[in-house]
């Protein structure tokens, strides 16, 4: 319908003059146009359409009252899913804590007399919770919805920071350590922590998929004009809740009244979720309802139902989404539904998919279109180079960010010079995110794969210098500040490129399972990166506490070397592509 309307459109740009028009002969595609125009409008309904001329003195008229109409019900739609927008930034603002444990890490290490290697542990705990737990957060929210998500993620969050106080109240003496079971207990309440994160962020960023999806098929607008926008201030939220972290911890008289707060804070921002959702839910299944009786009385046929636009988008395409990639298929996908659902019978061609990609109606219900090969990206070499890469800038990443305090101490620096780096950290951050989302969809000569290659490699090599410069003056705050904004850049950046580059190289068929697996290489590189940083640091730390430059400067070293061999991977990576596509 749409494309009959273009084609009306071109034909009737120029008419003649006066008597001259009705000479003029119509072509059988003008006729075509014509009759399918006024036999079919949106709604189904008979709709004569006027010639775009001059000569008629109401087209002005009309065009400005659909103008008029179009704002209207943007303005509506935009005030509808303002609510979802709000909730769900503020579960992203509660959900990246794990980014502020630089900030409190160096006075937990002193009030629960860990050694650096102990401390570090409870940061990789809270980590793994996060980054492993992926594939579990996503099942458990395309299995039961955001509703149950919340609620569970509240319950774990709140038992997770409340068992963390439990042991800060309950060690009374600096002196004394902790007794094995303790330290079980207080690593698991870390990644309870992590795990409900992560849990509680994916409801959030999966409802506000979900009604600007909705909004789209609606007519309110292109899905890539909204999508941006809206998944966009979620995925930033998400970034800036270390600073939240580390205002909280400056403020709050102690570690107790700390976590209290972010144990009652997330709960508190879960359940509200939770209760919004619920009664959107049910509004939802009202209006379902009143659509399908409305549908089954008009009889419209081949039109796409709306009700097939509103069920939850998977996991996978929650986590594309993210990444801000326009051009990625599913963004694609969801134009084409959005226009077709507006359109005549004809609209049904228009989610056609020549590259045999999985349709919308099988991207939102999770199951596999007929004739979906087995996956097998694993198997394939640039897998795992892309994951080599990605680990390689990640651990340096979440060294930088999990010592961030300490690292300051051994400078002799104060504790508000750390809480002041600690959100320049959250900030740069999130530009990175923005920045590399922004490049990664810049149209260039180069293909969209080759293009987030070449900028995954500029990561590494942006982890190589940060490392260097660490080396050289970490001592100092001006290089160890430039240092952070360097390393929280690349960081933020690289995961907005391994979300669009899965994409790009293996499809979207099986999206969930290669994105999963990538995620595990943040998880396995901290735990690498923290441990062995923190051995370094103990070898200098006699009474526990290390002064000076010898305290991180092994661990900058062996960093920037491992970011230099992510570099290669990355080159070695892009040349195996470019011999691919040419």
């Amino acid at each position: 319908m749409g494309a009959n309307r273009s084609n009306y459109r071109t034909m009737s740009s120029e008419p003649p003059d006066g008597d001259e028009q009705a000479a003029v002969p119509r072509s059988g595609t003008t006729v075509v146009a014509e009759t399918e125009s006024l036999l079919n409008d949106v709604n189904g309904h008979a709709r004569p359409l006027l010639p775009a001329s001059s000569s008629n003195p109401n087209v002005d008229d009309d065009a400005d009252a659909d103008a008029d109409a179009n704002y209207d019900a943007n303005y509506d739609a935009l005030r509808a899913i303002l609510p979802t927008l709000i909730i769900s930034i503020l579960l992203g603002l509660v959900s990246g804590t794990l980014y502020g444990f630089g900030r409190y890490a160096r006075r937990l290490k002193k009030v629960l007399n860990f050694t650096q290697s102990q401390v570090q542990r409870l940061g990789i705990c809270m980590d793994c919770g996060n980054y492993v737990g992926h594939p579990l957060t996503g099942l458990i929210y395309d299995r039961k919805g955001p509703v149950f998500s919340c609620l569970v993620a509240a319950v774990v969050v709140f038992v997770g920071y409340w068992r963390i106080r439990w042991t800060m109240l309950n060690h009374h003496h600096e002196e004394e350590e902790l007794s094995p079971a303790d330290s079980f207990w207080l690593n698991l309440a870390f990644s309870g922590v992590g795990f409900g994160s992560g849990l509680g962020y994916i409801s959030g960023l999966g409802s506000t998929t979900k009604a600007l999806l909705k909004l789209s098929s609606n007519g309110g607008g292109s899905s890539s004009e909204y999508f941006g926008t809206g998944i966009g201030l979620v995925a930033a939220s998400y970034g800036l809740s270390s600073t939240l972290v580390g205002l909280t911890y400056h403020y709050l008289p102690g570690l107790p009244s700390f976590f209290l707060f972010w144990a009652l804070i997330v709960p508190t921002v879960n359940l509200s979720a939770a209760t919004m959702f619920s009664r959107q839910a049910k509004e939802e299944e009202q209006v379902e309802e009143e659509e399908e009786e409305e549908i089954e009385e008009e009889s419209l046929a081949g039109s796409l139902p709306e009700s097939s636009m509103q069920r939850n988008l998977s996991f996978s395409d929650m986590v594309r989404l993210s990444s801000l990639n326009l051009e990625d298929p599913l963004v694609v996908e969801l134009d084409a539904v959005s226009h077709a659902s507006h359109g005549s019978h004809a609209g049904s061609h228009a989610v056609s998919n020549p590259n045999n990609s999985t349709t919308f109606e099988e991207l939102a219900t999770g199951e596999d279109a007929p004739g979906i090969a087995a996956w097998d990206s694993w198997k394939k070499l640039e897998f795992w180079l892309l994951f080599a890469s990605f680990s390689c800038a990640s651990g340096c990443g979440l060294l930088v960010i999990n010592n961030l305090s300490t690292m300051v101490q051994s400078m002799g620096g104060s504790d508000s010079l750390a809480g002041t780096l600690i959100i320049v950290l959250s900030i740069s951050n999130v530009c990175g995110r923005v920045l590399m989302g922004i490049l990664g969809d810049s149209r260039t000569s180069t293909s969209p794969s080759l293009r987030r290659i070449w900028l995954l490699q500029g990561v590494n090599l942006t982890m190589v210098i940060a490392m260097i410069l660490g080396y050289i003056g970490g001592q100092h705050k001006i290089c160890l500040a430039i240092m952070v904004i360097m390393v929280a850049l690349a960081y933020g950046g690289s995961w907005v490129l391994i979300v669009a580059l899965a994409s790009n190289l293996f499809g979207q068929d099986h999206f969930g399972k290669d994105y999963g697996l990538l995620a595990l290489g943040p998880a396995l590189s901290g735990l690498i990166f923290n441990e062995a940083s923190a051995r370094w640091y103990e070898e200098h730390a006699p009474n526990n506490t290390c002064i000076g430059r010898e305290c991180y400067q092994t661990a900058y070293l062996a960093a920037g070397v491992v970011a230099l061999m992510g570099n290669v991977v990355t080159s070695i990576l892009y040349k195996t592509q470019l011999r691919k596509e040419h």
